[in-house]
């Protein structure tokens, strides 16, 4: 059996800092929250893709409520903010069904289209609506952003209709 040398620290380091950046375990900073870790992943590559994994780590931010994250991530200047995953679901669409403060990150950035429809054609405002999260539409409406109310009658549209 051959014994691996022994390292200083400082190889150590250099050794992990020379790994490639896995995207799954971004991915997973992502979901805890880990600021220090996600931080370090961009420090040792700065060219990492954000949006690796179809926008995974912007879309799972948001699903979990991790706002400083999602500061993090929407400040990268490589970010797809309106990238969709799951069923054509954008990170402010995930934000509108679980009506979680940090919807008015989304609503700040101007690159978020409040509008977009998902592959089932329901509105970002349908979901806040139908989830009963009163206080999404609030900040929506504080936002001063546009917002499309559908057509009353048309089930993946009207926001009022699924609020009722």
């Amino acid at each position: 059996m051959i014994t691996p040398p022994k390292l200083t620290r400082e190889q150590y380091l250099a050794f992990l800092d020379a790994l490639p950046v896995n995207p799954s375990c971004f991915v997973l900073a992502c979901e805890t929250g880990d600021v220090q870790e996600i931080e370090e992943f961009l420090r040792r590559d700065p060219n990492f893709d954000v949006n690796c994994v179809s926008g995974a780590a912007l879309n799972t931010a948001f699903e979990n409520g991790k706002g400083s994250v999602a500061s993090i991530l929407l400040a990268h200047p490589n970010i797809a903010v309106n990238l969709a995953r799951s069923k054509g679901m954008t990170s402010f669409m995930l934000a509108c069904c679980k009506g979680d403060i940090c919807i008015r990150l989304l609503l700040r950035d101007t690159r978020v289209k409040v509008s977009k429809r998902d592959r089932d054609g329901y509105t970002p405002l349908h979901w806040a609506a139908y989830h009963g999260h009163l206080d999404v539409i609030k900040w929506w409406i504080a936002s001063g952003r546009e917002m499309n109310l559908g057509t009353p009658g048309e089930w993946e549209t009207d926001a009022i209709g699924a609020a009722s």
